[in-house]
């Protein structure tokens, strides 16, 4: 029974030991809306993914705990975020850092002045379209 057991927690173990250190991937290095996806390949294996601000992550949070291989970070306002995965018990993955910037003030607003002039404009030419037209069929009845 002894023997038949050992082969087959070898078996059982060692694609952890074959897997190594996690390779953390991030879908961006720099956001400007704060929302990046984060991602790795686990085999299945539980992981633990924190979130820290501090380069030693001594302000490390667990942000996922469990199977998937990617999760989605939302809602970040400016800063510097690092993040590492650790597969079971297993060591902590090369640290992956994504810069969060948003657009400025200044910038939001352009677009946005932008955005309500064309929307005016475009609102001028329909109704000034909608006049020519109501007059070259009035001219064609009469």
């Amino acid at each position: 029974m002894r023997r038949a057991l050992l082969p087959l927690l070898v078996a059982l173990a060692l694609p952890v030991w074959a897997a190594g250190d996690p390779l953390l991937q991030a879908s961006t290095e720099k956001s400007d809306t704060g929302e990046y996806r984060l991602s790795w390949s686990a085999d299945g294996a539980e992981v633990v993914l924190e979130e820290a601000t501090a380069e030693d992550f001594a302000d490390a949070r667990t942000i996922f705990q469990g199977t998937d291989e990617a999760a989605v970070v939302s809602g970040r306002f400016d800063g510097v975020y690092r993040y590492r995965l650790r597969l079971g018990d297993g060591p902590w993955s090369a640290p992956v850092a994504v810069v969060v910037e948003h657009h400025s003030a200044a910038e939001t607003f352009t677009f946005l002045g932008l955005g309500a002039l064309v929307f005016l404009a475009t609102g001028v030419l329909v109704v000034a379209g909608h006049r020519q037209h109501r007059r070259e069929m009035r001219g064609a009845q009469g």
